[in-house]
């Protein structure tokens, strides 16, 4: 018998290029089994969750019914679908006012998105539709941004303009658009933030 046949352990290692991949398979899974062992700053960043506020409603003085109220004499089957959007989207904005409910502004959502789609569909195939007693202005305030303050600190410095958050970004600045298609984007927005904020309480 050969030298080492009586102990394994002292068998030479195997340097044939078959036994390369296993070696190099067997170094790679004990350095990693060593690293994650202790928690580092990747660990604590995949497995972190963050909550961030849903948009704001600026302005609950928009109406469906008073925009499309010569289109509803036209079409009298489109009443029942403006006021209803026009109570869904009350109950939106109440949702996101105050102490937000998560909850609530995902049913809230869920129940307004679906009837704005349903506009958007029948201007889109009832051009008629499309004509306006009253313009539709949509107004939406960024959940990302910081309550105003008077005196926010911003200078100019070689010819960049810096500034604290709160100035750049505003909780009480509105952005306004006439399309339809930003509200539902808006109502989309508001339903996954919400979405993600129950999953953060869960």
């Amino acid at each position: 018998l050969l030298p080492w046949q009586n102990h394994p352990e002292r068998k030479p290692k195997d340097r044939s290029i078959n036994n390369l991949g296993y070696l190099h398979q067997h170094t790679m899974t004990s350095k990693y089994d060593q690293e994650s062992s202790h928690p580092d700053s990747m660990t604590r960043l995949v497995s972190s969750v963050h909550r961030f506020k849903c948009p704001r409603i600026g302005s609950n003085k928009l109406s469906y019914a008073r925009s499309f109220k010569t289109a509803m004499k036209i079409y009298p089957h489109s009443a029942n679908l403006m006021l209803k959007a026009d109570s869904a989207r009350i109950s939106l904005s109440e949702a996101l006012a105050g102490s937000i409910s998560f909850e609530s502004v995902v049913n809230a959502a869920r129940a307004y998105g679906p009837l704005v789609h349903q506009i958007i569909t029948i201007c889109k195939n009832q051009q008629e539709m499309a004509r306006l007693d009253e313009r539709l202005m949509f107004q939406w305030a960024s959940g990302l941004g910081c309550p105003s303050q008077k005196g926010a600190a911003s200078s100019s410095k070689n010819g960049f303009f810096t500034s604290s958050f709160s100035a750049v970004l505003s909780s009480e600045t509105l952005f306004k658009s006439e399309a339809l298609m930003y509200e539902l984007v808006m109502t989309l927005a508001c339903e996954a933030l919400a979405m993600a904020g129950m999953a953060c309480e869960a």
